[in-house]
């Protein structure tokens, strides 16, 4: 009988032929899935009949069911995509409920997201929140001009209160942007959000700055003044809000957010009669966000809150862009992501296939993570989700997962839905 060894250490046990000194017999999987079709999130045709092997959250092994695959977890017959992402959230602010947002989300099949503004103590509140399993959030430090941050019946009280914070930060062209990136850094966040009323240079400015600092580098489509072309020319990975783009079309932006119109939280009123979204200019811009790999964040849902005309107009910039090559992500700002994901397929004319992309490996190039998430491939972190019916030929499956995984831990499903931060009652 050959002697075996197990050697331990810092890693996992292997157990090891002492007689053959080459020979490893690796560890078993934590988790084994048999016979499912895995719906990859490259954006490749399903694969039937497929074994997938995790082992210390990341997947090992994906390759095709042979006879003797035994599985730990019996979903056979299922579909699999990877982790939903959600590009565009405004979380609650209460802790109770951003702990049930959280986890609702989760057991939704949405694995992280990416948090589009910051309030006083709202680092504490996430800490607190992923200290168990729920999905994983990439923040944003919320930078503006100072008449924004002044004027904004949203953000000004919290400003006021929270002081001079990286996370929450006026910005002029004597801001050191050093400091404030270090500072943004050593709170948690991941990327810089550009809101409004930066002027053009300062735009690109903090783009170049973020970049080299290791951030990513998020903004609105139109930074008051700054018009869309100036910001896709100033280095920015990820632009938001598709019906942004209309002031492409226009000789001169208003100089700020929110005056001197009326208040409401898309800012100035917008040509959208007088603007159409194949108008040379916009299309100008759209060649550029497609050659400089600029991701767009159309948020298509949440316009019908603005109006029909809005959404209409958000919803043929997105097929525009689709058709151009855009990479196009799945942000939902204070909507359903699956209402976003529909949107995508049955507005914009992605097939369902695309739309999955959009909301997996599209959402993890936003976040700056798709080296690790957004795709099943082997040494990729295990976000999954499991289907009984097949998303990638009614999309509507993808509201009623089975089995959620996440960093090859296993989540039942909990919830049918979770509770959406009623529109206006954050930063948007």
């Amino acid at each position: 009988m050959k002697k075996l060894c197990v050697i331990g250490f810092l890693m996992p046990a292997l157990v090891v032929n002492c007689a053959d000194p080459d020979s490893v017999i690796f560890p078993m999987a934590d988790y084994v899935l048999v016979g499912v079709t895995v719906i990859d999130g490259t954006g490749a045709a399903p694969k039937p009949n497929q074994t997938i092997e995790i082992r210390d959250g990341r997947f090992v092994t994906i390759r095709h069911t042979v006879p003797g695959d035994t599985a730990t977890l019996e979903v056979s017959g299922s579909f699999v995509t990877p982790g939903l992402i959600d590009a565009h959230v405004h979380l609650p602010q209460d802790r109770e409920l951003l702990a049930t947002t959280l986890d609702s989300m989760l057991s939704l099949g949405i694995t992280s997201t990416r948090q589009m503004s910051s309030l006083p103590e709202y680092a504490q509140l996430l800490s607190e929140a992923e200290s168990i399993q729920h999905t994983r959030v990439f923040r944003a430090a919320y930078w503006a001009g100072p008449t924004y941050m002044r004027d904004d019946p949203r953000v000004r009280d919290a400003y006021a209160a929270a002081g001079h914070v990286p996370w929450l930060m006026a910005v002029t062209d004597t801001t050191d942007l050093e400091a404030a990136l270090l500072g943004a850094r050593e709170s948690g966040m991941t990327g810089i959000k550009m809101y409004s009323d930066i002027e053009p240079s300062l735009v690109k400015d903090i783009a170049g700055s973020a970049r080299a600092a290791g951030f990513q580098v998020w903004s609105h489509a139109a930074v008051f003044p700054a018009k869309p072309s100036e910001v896709v020319e100033s280095g920015v990975d990820v632009i938001s809000h598709a019906a942004f783009f209309v002031w492409e079309g226009t000789t001169e932006l208003p100089p700020t957010y929110n005056h001197p119109h009326q208040w409401n939280p898309f800012g100035p009123p917008a040509p959208y009669g007088t603007v159409s979204p194949d108008d040379p200019a916009v299309v100008t811009v759209l060649a550029t966000m497609r050659d400089r790999g600029v991701i767009l964040d159309p948020t298509i849902s949440v316009m019908a809150y603005l109006s029909d005309e809005a959404r209409t107009w958000a919803v043929n910039l997105t097929r525009l862009a689709h058709e151009m090559g855009i990479p196009i992500a799945a942000g939902t700002d204070a909507a359903l992501l699956f209402d976003e994901i529909e949107a995508l397929v049955n507005d914009v004319g992605m097939n369902p296939l695309e739309a999955i992309v959009s909301a997996t490996l599209v959402g993890a190039a936003v976040i700056g993570a798709d080296e690790d998430f957004g795709t099943i491939e082997a040494g990729k972190v295990a976000d999954l989700v499991v289907y009984p019916a097949d998303p990638s030929v009614d999309i509507t499956a993808l509201r009623r997962p089975s089995h959620v995984i996440k960093g090859g831990e296993h989540v039942r499903q909990r919830k049918a839905d979770f509770p959406v931060c009623p529109w206006l009652a954050g930063f948007r």
